[in-house]
């Protein structure tokens, strides 16, 4: 989310992605399979585990997303 940002930072800039060592598009899907693979096992584990990764997730999109800028 923050990949335009970091690309303008001095120690962030060589990140992968800031950096466009690795596509958007391909660590996107990569993102979408771990996290659908997590979350399955997450509640075959446990359906209160799930309960928390599911949460942990939710809480740092709306982290990246907007609660860093308050």
């Amino acid at each position: 989310l923050d990949r335009e940002q970091d690309s303008l930072h001095p120690e962030k800039k060589n990140r992968p992605l800031a950096s466009k060592k690795i596509d958007p598009g391909f660590a996107l899907v990569l993102t979408c399979i771990l996290l659908t693979l997590s979350l399955v096992a997450s509640y075959i584990l446990s359906p209160y585990f799930f309960a928390l990764c599911t949460f942990y997730f939710l809480f740092n999109l709306l982290y990246s997303k907007f609660l860093k800028h308050i």
